[in-house]
């Protein structure tokens, strides 16, 4: 699978709000940056990804645009891109974030996984 092909396949699975889809993608000594905080290793990254999965929003879609590759390796990769979020909250339609993101992915065995993200947009109010 080339990275590129991994990145699709990340934004599907992220997209499902199950850890456990994007669980087997994540490096174990992962470490992942947001607007709230920095998590390091899957367990802290879990807790993360779950708080976020909490709130109640209706025909939410979030999507990447603008990757641009600044390095493709042998064992290593780096992109950065926009994203995009939007869905419904208590019956209104909402912009729920838009930001620009960093991508590290490394080679293992079993394939790619990332092993840093970061993530940074404008602070969102969900109520």
């Amino acid at each position: 699978m080339t990275p590129e092909d991994f990145i699709q396949v990340y934004e599907k699975k992220s997209a499902s709000h199950r850890f456990d889809e994007v669980d087997p993608l994540i490096a174990d000594d992962a470490v992942f940056w947001f607007n709230d905080g920095s998590f390091s290793g899957k367990d802290s990254i879990r807790k993360a990804f779950d708080r976020t999965s909490t709130f109640e929003i209706q025909d939410e879609r979030h999507w990447l645009d603008n990757l641009r590759w600044l390095v493709k390796a042998e064992g290593f990769a780096v992109c950065i891109f926009s994203y995009h979020w939007t869905g419904v909250v208590e019956g209104v339609f909402k912009n729920l974030g838009d930001g620009r993101g960093t991508c590290v992915l490394r080679a293992f065995e079993s394939g790619w996984k990332i092993s840093h993200e970061h993530l940074s947009r404008e602070p969102i109010l969900l109520s």
